[in-house]
């Protein structure tokens, strides 16, 4: 059997491996007994993403906190864009848990109404660039950040379909 992702952690705490095989669960770097893990280190690339963008403000956009991947991948970013940069990086959170994967149809109002509130204080200023950590939720149905118009260099969200929210 195979687990993908960290989330899943809780149920192989204390259980024992199965008689006839081996749970394999990707994305996490927690030892347990009779199981295999296997984690993709990502703090390189990211960085590599983020001090490229040098020219844009960043904004981390996150499924959930507490995600050993996702933190990685965002202080890897973050870090990088702050070594090439004096752009400002933003950190957006979706949501409290795993769950953030899996909202599809919240990213869209959750980029347009953090960009609106944001930009009316005028907060930010200049170009923007998303880096998205959000598994599942990035597709958004047509409404998310593919539902994203470049204007000049920066990209705003946009409504793609009628049935968006």
């Amino acid at each position: 059997m195979a687990l993908g992702g960290g989330a899943y952690e809780e149920i192989l705490k204390g259980k024992s491996a199965p008689k006839n095989g081996r749970v394999l669960i990707l994305e996490t770097d927690d030892v347990f007994p009779g199981h295999s893990s296997y984690i993709i280190r990502r703090y390189g690339a990211s960085w590599l993403c983020g001090a490229m963008s040098r020219s844009f403000v960043g904004v981390i956009f996150k499924a959930m906190d507490g995600n050993d991947m996702i933190e990685e991948s965002a202080r890897g970013f973050a870090d990088g864009h702050g070594a090439a940069s004096d752009q400002e990086t933003y950190t957006w959170t979706l949501a409290n848990g795993p769950e953030g994967f899996g909202m599809r149809d919240s990213t869209y109002r959750f980029v347009h109404t953090k960009y609106q509130e944001l930009y009316s204080t005028g907060e930010f200023f200049g170009d923007i660039l998303f880096f998205p950590l959000l598994g599942g939720s990035l597709p958004g149905d047509g409404c998310g950040l593919y539902g994203l118009q470049s204007w000049g260099r920066t990209l705003l969200p946009v409504r793609e379909q009628s049935s968006c929210p």
